[in-house]
């Protein structure tokens, strides 16, 4: 008995919470952001996308770097991954403080870095994975 009567209350406390967080509890909402945050933002958002195409860039060279070589291996991968970030990449230190202005910049720029250690990684893993593919296929030939 004294289950059911705790279940009920537990329910009634629920129920209570869910109704008032609908319809009485008003979501605070987000202060205006400035003409100041805006630019800031908006010139984030310009170097990100120019260090982004280095990235995509990069991506391209390294698997091309795997493909094309004879005997591809990591470092050949990263070495042409890295070559291919030049220049954009050469002063990621002003981007990075560039973005360092508002939250969002900041979310931007880290989701950047999770990106080119993603394709680093790619690279690296294609040139593990491909070279004793290619190897293997070099030694069958007639």
């Amino acid at each position: 008995m004294s289950v059911l009567v705790v279940a009920c209350l537990f329910i009634a406390a629920s129920v209570w919470q869910i109704a008032a967080a609908v319809f009485y509890e008003r979501p605070a909402r987000a202060a205006p952001r400035t003409a100041e945050e805006i630019a800031s933002e908006t010139a984030c958002t310009a170097r990100l996308r120019t260090l982004e195409a280095a990235l995509d860039r990069g991506a391209e060279q390294a698997e091309r770097a795997t493909v094309t070589q004879p005997k591809p291996d990591e470092s050949r991968a990263r070495a042409a991954f890295d070559a291919a970030l030049a220049p954009e990449w050469n002063d990621s230190a002003s981007a990075e403080q560039l973005c360092a202005a508002t939250p969002r910049s900041r979310d931007a720029w880290a989701a950047l870095l999770r990106l080119r250690r993603g394709l680093e990684g790619i690279a690296r893993k294609d040139a593990h994975e491909i070279g004793p593919l290619r190897r293997d296929f070099e030694t069958r030939l007639p």
